[in-house]
């Protein structure tokens, strides 16, 4: 699993900004799949991409045990798996989003979260 992180941190893009606003103390990435459907141009709103912020938000809910979600450790890693309703640009109703949360309590430099799709590890 070590080596397969490192391809999608290294092909993600690091969110740690806007997660630290929402209360998530780790250094934060979402892979590019995750971006593209949820972060995109057409999902911004007064600047900000809605549904980027309703995964973050939730993941911190998950993450402090508030929101009941999977959880499960393996190895060095905890992994999260939460789910929500987030609206979408361009559909009338909001969107069953579920999303993939990998805390790796042991990477290099520091205490890494990383933000996937459904299926994509």
């Amino acid at each position: 699993m070590n080596n397969l992180l490192k391809h999608f941190y290294v092909n993600s893009t690091d969110i740690t900004e806007t997660a630290r606003k929402a209360g998530i103390p780790y250094r934060t990435f979402a892979t590019a799949a995750l971006m593209d459907r949820y972060a995109g141009e057409e999902q911004m709103t007064d600047g900000e991409p809605l549904s980027l912020w309703d995964i973050i938000w939730k993941t911190r809910l998950a993450l402090a045990g508030v929101e009941p979600c999977v959880h499960e450790v393996k190895d060095q890693f905890d992994v999260y798996w939460v789910e929500l309703f987030s609206p979408v640009k361009g559909k009338p109703s909001p969107e069953l989003v579920h999303v993939q949360v990998i805390l790796d309590r042991k990477a290099k430099g520091g205490a890494k979260l990383l933000l996937t799709l459904k299926g994509e590890i």
